[in-house]
């Protein structure tokens, strides 16, 4: 599969917290408990929700918990940083979910966050943890590959027997393109007018 633009920004600034630090991965983030008890998570807001307006996302992780921390991916829509309404309970376990964002922000809420449950719910003991690994978010219904945030798609194209291919040289890949595009406007001069 080719690469797909991953929405998950994970050096965002937690915009809620509660009895959670949130440590960034190179894939993903570690939510730790800082007060016992359940219910304890942190949320990052996701940037451009834009985007996501009325489509259908898919969320994918690698989750590990230690001891018997309970993981969650929620996502909550929210007014700067306090979380307002549930939109869906996502995963709980190593997989991904998929689910439709409505066309519009519902009213009292200004954007979208992801939460991160350190413990969701039982008991758990200052400094459990639960690693969310590979987390990428991304438009459509299809679980693909972790990229890492903002990764745009590389489109190959295809006319005839002409056509764009990745090769590999050494150590190193490349790209290589027989396809070009031209937008046309109107401005182009034509036959003999040239």
């Amino acid at each position: 599969d080719l690469p797909v633009e991953n929405l998950f920004d994970n050096s965002q600034t937690p915009i809620a917290n509660a009895g959670t630090t949130l440590s960034i991965l190179d894939t993903g983030v570690i939510a730790t408990v800082t007060s016992t008890g359940s219910n304890k998570y942190s949320a990052i807001k996701i940037p451009n929700i834009e985007k996501l307006l009325g489509k259908t996302v898919t969320i994918s992780a690698n989750i590990k918990a230690s001891g018997t921390n309970n993981a969650y991916l929620r996502f909550y829509w929210v007014n700067d940083n306090n979380l307002t309404t549930l939109l869906v309970q996502a995963i709980n376990s190593t997989g991904s979910y998929s689910f439709n964002i409505p066309s519009e922000i519902p009213s009292g809420s200004n954007g979208l966050a992801i939460l991160f449950s350190s413990n969701a719910s039982g008991t758990s003991s200052i400094g459990d943890y639960v690693e969310y690994t590979n987390v990428i978010l991304q438009i459509g219904n299809k679980a693909n590959a972790y990229t890492p945030y903002g990764t745009d798609p590389i489109e190959l194209c295809k006319i005839g027997n002409y056509q764009d291919y990745f090769y590999k040289s050494g150590s190193k890949g490349y790209l290589h393109k027989e396809i070009g595009k031209v937008v046309l406007n109107g401005t182009e001069k034509w036959g003999q007018e040239q």
